[in-house]
């Protein structure tokens, strides 16, 4: 990672308010595209995967 989650999470903390439960994404740039059809997932220890489909832009 580019930034430490701590210096993340308080710069975020700084311009809007963070809840439980909130993510804050990094992504990654240029590492890899995705396209409506994938999944994108998040997976911290010890707690559930959170996954969504990737869609692509309202028709």
């Amino acid at each position: 990672m580019r930034y430490d989650p701590a210096f993340l999470i308080s710069f975020h903390s700084k311009v809007m308010p963070l809840y439980p439960g909130d993510i804050i994404s990094t992504g990654t740039p240029g590492a890899i595209r995705i396209k409506p059809g994938d999944t994108a997932e998040c997976r911290v220890g010890g707690l559930d995967p959170l996954s969504n489909p990737v869609t692509g832009p309202a028709q």
